[in-house]
């Protein structure tokens, strides 16, 4: 083949992706207009049209001579390292989705769709019963496409779900963490609770409008270092971040109106993802290198912020004097915003889940989805085994459905095997803060002055800017110098809850720590 022949080869391959991609953010466009402001009766006309941009995607992407063309590219010697690391991960790309049926794909869209309509309904009934047709074929859509994966790559079913959301991750992987995790957690949480800040909570008295939350989540926005020339922000009932574009990152907080910290919580997560997004390599975004390397990293960027720098002694005194400022009150005490996010006590709604309790609702999760899909528990035995879980890791019993086993979307959208990103975030969030401060001294510092500038030149550098250019694990240990494990996050919890000393750690000590908010993740 000449030279001229084979720099076609990978320009045809950058053109394909170039239209996927845009094919892409029109479908996250709808997505977001599904939830933000589309009218009640437009869901199934929208769900129609986005089935056929997947389906316009598929067909890209099952071209027959796509496997001629890897075989020329591997072969290449002239490919610099992103151009070599792009025809890697367009190859995975094709060989997972080439191991899909059309009609599957056809269906699994639909049944998502109408299973998301069905789960909003059974959720504000309570009606496990009037869903559990739909969660049926979710099931079986699911575990069809684990099995067509599986044929495909070699893995087990349910770890090519895994791997369809972060590239790389598998049952045996999560086991050696969530493990360790369970024999941690039982122990610290009881301690923690011994810990907790004394006395009862006193709730928020003052007003804090809606206007005035979402005014006062754009300059945290902005505080943060998101680029609202290249983003916007609105505010809802339910908060999460899409990407419409390359120049177009949405973020959608959440807002209380009794409660000004979940919204600041809220937005902290959600922006933390918007960073993300906005630090990617432009040059790469419509290519699958130029992608985020899976969810699991993806939530470690959102849960570095809401968690050990919403956190922090440091931002919450910063905190503190801007909300106090802002409200025109003196209720925003650090005492106060200590007090309001410092408790570790096990509850129903993983949302509203302390950090220290959080990973259990995620384990109980990932170990019921795992048994669905490879077939050891059936649909209708589900809300049985949902609360014995509950009672046997947390200590609580759902009362009803919609807070047992409907209270999340993820299933009724399809999307098995997504459960277990957040804890896996949460852990390299930890390991990913840990390494920065010891790199960077002064950003603990720089926090308490309102200025991110450090860390986020930190994260830019050795996270966001390396997109899916490493993998996963190679991301993480390039960045810490370590494999990814529960070390710092066990660490971060202690020094959070324990000051990372023992139990007897006197209430006093405990009012000092770092803050912990109770709010969704």
């Amino acid at each position: 083949m000449n030279t001229e022949t084979k720099k076609d080869d990978y320009k045809e391959l950058e053109s394909r992706f170039d239209e996927i991609g845009r094919l892409g953010y029109m479908s996250a466009l709808i997505g977001w207009d599904s939830r933000v402001c589309a009218p009640q009766d437009a869901g199934e006309e929208q769900g129609e049209q986005m089935a056929y941009l997947s389906m316009k995607q598929h067909e890209i992407m099952t071209r027959p001579d796509w496997k001629e063309m890897f075989d020329r590219l591997e072969k290449r010697t002239d490919l610099n390292d992103w151009q070599q690391a792009n025809v890697r991960e367009a190859k995975q790309e094709w060989i997972r989705e080439t191991a899909l049926p059309e009609a599957l794909v056809e269906q699994s869209a639909k049944t998502a769709n109408a299973g998301q309509s069905a789960w909003v309904k059974a959720k504000a009934d309570s009606d496990f019963k009037s869903f559990a047709p739909h969660l049926q074929k979710l099931v079986a859509v699911a575990r069809e496409t684990a099995a067509a994966l599986s044929a495909k790559t070699g893995q087990k079913p349910y770890d090519a779900l895994l791997d369809m959301y972060q590239p790389g991750m598998t049952s045996d992987k999560l086991d050696v963490l969530f493990n360790d995790l369970k024999e941690f957690l039982p122990d610290f949480i009881k301690e923690a609770q011994k810990q907790n800040v004394g006395g009862q909570i006193e709730p928020f008295k003052g007003d804090y409008p809606l206007e005035k939350q979402t005014e006062f989540a754009k300059r945290l926005m902005q505080t943060m270092g998101f680029d609202f020339n290249r983003g916007r922000m609105d505010m809802s009932s339910s908060a999460f971040q899409t990407t419409c574009g390359k120049d177009d990152m949405r973020v959608v907080g959440r807002y209380d109106l009794d409660n000004p910290l979940r919204s600041v919580s809220a937005i902290m997560h959600e922006t933390g993802h918007g960073m993300y997004e906005q630090g990617l390599p432009k040059e790469h975004m419509l290519q699958p290198v130029g992608k985020p390397r899976g969810m699991a990293l993806h939530e470690s960027q959102s849960l570095l912020m809401q968690g050990p720098v919403l956190q922090s002694n440091e931002f919450i005194r910063y905190l503190s004097k801007q909300m106090n400022e802002f409200y025109k009150t003196d209720e925003c005490s650090v005492e106060h915003l200590t007090k309001q996010m410092h408790s570790v006590q096990p509850s129903l709604i993983r949302i509203n889940a302390d950090e220290a309790t959080y990973p259990l609702h995620v384990i109980m999760r990932y170990e019921l989805e795992k048994d669905l899909i490879n077939g050891d528990l059936e649909v209708k035995d589900l809300p049985k085994a949902w609360n014995a879980k509950m009672k046997e890791y947390l200590g609580v019993e759902p009362k009803n459905d919609k807070e047992g086993c409907l209270q999340d979307i993820h299933w009724a959208a399809g999307n098995f095997g997504y459960f277990p990103d957040y804890t896996v975030g949460a852990i390299a969030a930890a390991q990913f803060f840990e390494a920065a401060k010891k790199q960077v001294p002064e950003i603990p510092r720089q926090l308490e002055k309102g200025d991110f500038s450090g860390l986020k030149s930190w994260l830019n550098e050795n996270v966001h800017s390396q997109a899916s250019k490493l993998s996963f694990n190679d991301l993480i240990k390039k960045a810490t110098g370590k494999e990814l494990s529960t070390e710092a996050f066990k660490n971060s919890l202690r020094e959070r809850y324990l000051g990372g000393k023992s139990e007897k750690t006197s209430v006093r000590s405990a009012a000092l720590l770092q803050a912990k908010t109770a709010a969704e993740r």
